[in-house]
C-alpha cells in the first residue's frame, strides 16, 4: 500500500516513515507538512492511503480529508492526532476518514488499523471507546429531538446532511443550484426548528435523518 504522510512535525514524520517502510506490503512515497501539500501529493502521487494529523499550517487534516474525499472516494484515510475529544472523531468519520488513531498508541496498533482499513473497515483506537460511548449515552436523540427533525422539510433535511457533512455556504448553493440568499433563510428555518442556535450543537447522534 502506497502512503502518503502529512504531519507539520519532521521528526514525527520521519520516525512514522521508517516503521512503515519497514513494514511488509507498505511504503512511504511522499512526506507533507500541512493540509494543502497533502492534497497536492495525493492528486499527484495517486497514493492508496494518507495518514493526516489534524493540527497542521494552512488546512488542518479533518478539512483535507473532506477534500480529499470528495476528490477521491476509493482513498483510504487516517486521522493520527492527539486529540481524543468526542467532537474531533465525530468530524473525522463525518469527513470520510476510516481511522483514528491517537498519537501516544503503539505501532502495533497502527499495523492493526491498516489492517481493517485494507479490509474496508474502519478502526479507532480502543482507548477512545469510552469517550464515544458516553457521548452517544449523553447526546442519543430523544422522542421530542426526533419530532423536532420530523419538522425539517425534505429540503431543510436535504441539506442538513450536507451541512454535516462539512458543506460551506457556496458550495451547498452549487450542490442545490439554489441562490446564497435561499441558503441562509433554509438553515435559518433549520435552526429554528430544531431551536438550536448554531449547527455545532446538532447531536453527534443524526442517523435518524432520512437518507
Amino acid at each position: 500500500m502506497r502512503i502518503v504522510l502529512a504531519d507539520d512535525h519532521a521528526i514525527l514524520r520521519q520516525g512514522l516513515r521508517s516503521l512503515l517502510d519497514n513494514l511488509p506490503g507498505y511504503e512511504v512515497i511522499g512526506e507533507a507538512n500541512n493540509g494543502r501539500e497533502a492534497i497536492r501529493l495525493v492528486e499527484e502521487l495517486t497514493p492508496e492511503l494518507v495518514i493526516l494529523d489534524i493540527a497542521m499550517p494552512e488546512l488542518d487534516g479533518i478539512k483535507a480529508a473532506g477534500v480529499l474525499k470528495e476528490k477521491f472516494p476509493n482513498l483510504k484515510i487516517i486521522i493520527l492526532s492527539i486529540y481524543s475529544d468526542a467532537s474531533y472523531i465525530r468530524q473525522a468519520f463525518n469527513h470520510g476518514a476510516s481511522g483514528y488513531l491517537l498519537k501516544e498508541a503503539a505501532f502495533d496498533e497502527l499495523k492493526m488499523a491498516l489492517e481493517f482499513i485494507a479490509q474496508d473497515r474502519t478502526y479507532m483506537s480502543s482507548s477512545l471507546m469510552p469517550v464515544v460511548i458516553d457521548t452517544f449515552v449523553e447526546k442519543t436523540p430523544d422522542e421530542s429531538e426526533m419530532e423536532k427533525y420530523q419538522r425539517l422539510t425534505d429540503r431543510e433535511k436535504e441539506i442538513l446532511k450536507l451541512i454535516i457533512k462539512g458543506y460551506k455556504r457556496a458550495e451547498i448553493a452549487n450542490e442545490l443550484y439554489i441562490s446564497l440568499k435561499t441558503v441562509d433563510q433554509h438553515k435559518k428555518n433549520i435552526k429554528d426548528k430544531l431551536e438550536i442556535s448554531d449547527f455545532v450543537e446538532l447531536p453527534s447522534h443524526t442517523s435518524f435523518l432520512e437518507s
